[in-house]
């Protein structure tokens, strides 16, 4: 790898050497690993933060109309490509989706369901309290006042933490 553009305790970026295209830039951790699985939570939130930044900063330096993410597994050492985009750049990304029966659908999403959790603040593992099943004609339930007025804050509060982050 090239000479790192950020490096820091847990990550470094560099530019790729063989870069899909202008403003490819490479994440990696500092730990040496092959699978996301392999970092702690700590480790892969910082790396997918790192990688926020180099995108915005590929927005911003390079006036990229779109990046994408992506996380390869298969090279020795973990490594996020975070490919700046053109309309021009000539670049396919796609695959040929298939469309998947509802009932498949279904139980992909309650497998997934089964298995979801949350981590606490402490760090402690969770599962979700379950909530109650409502058919297609019921509404949840109606906010009070001071839920809406917290509910408005909390994403006035994300709004400027989002536009505070970006360089």
């Amino acid at each position: 790898m090239n000479e790192p553009l950020y490096e820091d305790r847990m990550a470094r970026t560099s530019l790729a050497a063989d870069a899909a295209t202008h403003g490819h830039v490479l994440v990696q951790p500092q730990r040496q690993v092959a699978r996301l699985s392999d970092l702690s939570p700590e480790e892969s939130g910082h790396l997918f933060l790192v990688a926020s930044y180099a995108a915005a900063i590929l927005f911003q330096g390079l006036q990229a109309e779109g990046t994408n993410i992506i996380i390869n597994e298969e090279e020795e050492r973990l490594t996020a490509h975070v490919v700046a985009r053109r309309s021009d750049d000539g670049l396919s990304f796609a695959w040929q989706p298939t469309k998947a029966g509802e009932a498949s659908l279904e139980e992909v999403a309650e497998r997934i369901r089964d298995k979801a959790f949350a981590v606490d603040k402490r760090g402690k593992v969770e599962k979700p309290a379950e909530e109650p099943k409502r058919g297609p004609e019921e509404r949840p339930p109606e906010l009070k006042k001071d839920d809406a007025v917290s509910q408005a804050e909390e994403e006035e509060n994300y709004l400027i933490k989002q536009l505070i982050r970006i360089p």
